[in-house]
């Protein structure tokens, strides 16, 4: 059972899912994989351990190294005439992002018998994933990311000694 995520944080705001009653259950799943999945791919496993240890019943971390990537931030780095801004709008929207797109790219077909199959419906029309822009999405997703491993690895690595995470990748949409 997921403990940061709940299907209610995606009522409402940019990554609102309108559910069925059945469509629950898979979001439900969903949410649950990705933190499972994800969290320790972020941290490393012996960080995910410690931080998991660290969470309120609410999924909010009580120690200040976990609220310092778990809570949104800035960082701006101006280092040999680069300038570059790391930000990050919080743990749990970066993850609410990835549910969002692993979610909704699942939605597009649905499994049968006879194989996967596009939904249709008389009303409407179905889009492209490219034109639903997911994409989107998952590359911010993956911009926070990096800038939580930033933090961890660049900034203040003498905070975070137990760090081992994996990088995750930008996607291009065409």
């Amino acid at each position: 059972m997921s403990i940061i995520l709940q299907i209610e944080d995606f009522e409402t705001g940019w990554f609102t899912t309108p559910l069925a009653t059945k469509q629950e259950t898979a979001l439900q799943e969903k949410i649950d994989d990705v933190e499972l999945e994800y969290l320790p791919q972020l941290l490393g496993v012996e960080l995910y351990v410690l931080f998991m240890a660290d969470l309120d019943p609410q999924g909010v971390p009580q120690t200040q190294r976990f609220l310092d990537i778990y809570n949104s931030f800035q960082i701006q780095v101006d280092d040999c005439g680069t300038n570059e801004i790391h930000q990050s709008l919080g743990m749990k929207k970066m993850l609410k992002a990835i549910v969002y797109f692993l979610y909704q790219r699942d939605q597009y077909t649905r499994a049968t018998d006879n194989g996967p199959k596009r939904t249709r419906s008389e009303n409407s029309e179905g889009i492209r994933k490219v034109e639903h822009d997911i994409f989107s999405r998952w590359n911010r997703a993956v911009r926070w990311w990096q800038a939580i491993q930033y933090r961890m690895e660049t900034e203040n690595p003498d905070d975070y000694p137990e760090y081992n995470g994996y990088n995750l990748e930008l996607v291009n949409r065409f």
